[in-house]
């Protein structure tokens, strides 16, 4: 893995950033069709998908089809993994089930295989700024991402500088938040904390 991220990204100052660029690069993508049924969710994307709060994107793709391509990665199988747009790909489902059949071809970036570890950033770094997130969606990425960076830096990755800088950065909030978000799941009792996870307690 540390071949393929020096490969990847030559010497990391800030794996963030480079993984930003990357991302938002066409190194290693190619654009496709595929049948919305070859579309498979990514067991890795926590974020929650509202099925009553796509309307505005389904009508958006009904008139101009999807604008903005979900990356995916070629599965063992033949399918394709989402690493981004899994609201999309549930909006495209939800027109095709209502009788949009010119509407199964969906457009994606077929992303070269990577390690779990790094698609597993890519996907938490692609919602982390596509999405409004709430603060307990905020924590539990940068739970996950300071995970996978421990991990990564176990397998010879070096990251200079403080862990909590590269969370945030990955993650797209400040530090200050970060350390916030890090007090309240460290000290908050499980009833107050149950509330806030629901949004029904500010931070």
């Amino acid at each position: 893995i540390t071949q393929q991220i020096s490969k990847t990204f030559g010497l990391p100052r800030n794996i963030a950033e480079e993984l930003k660029k990357v991302s938002k690069s066409d190194a290693g993508k190619r654009l496709a069709e595929v049948d919305i049924d070859d579309l498979v969710s990514n067991e890795a994307n926590f974020y929650a998908v509202d099925t009553d709060k796509l309307e505005e994107l389904k009508n958006s793709i009904a008139l101009s089809g999807i604008m903005d391509p979900p990356t995916v990665t070629e599965t063992e199988d033949g399918k394709y993994r989402l690493i981004s747009g899994h609201r999309r790909t549930a909006a495209v489902r939800a027109l095709v089930a209502e009788g949009r059949a010119d509407l199964r071809k969906v457009p994606v970036f077929v992303r070269s295989p990577r390690s779990a570890a790094m698609e597993e950033l890519e996907l938490i770094m692609a919602n982390s700024t596509a999405r409004v997130l709430s603060s307990a969606e905020v924590s539990q990425a940068a739970q996950r991402v300071e995970r996978l960076l421990y991990e990564l830096k176990e397998q010879g990755v070096e990251f200079p500088g403080r862990m909590r800088d590269h969370v945030a950065e990955a993650c797209n909030v400040s530090k200050t938040k970060i350390a916030n978000l890090h007090m309240i799941e460290e000290n908050l009792i499980q009833d107050f904390k149950t509330q806030w996870a629901a949004g029904k307690l500010p931070d």
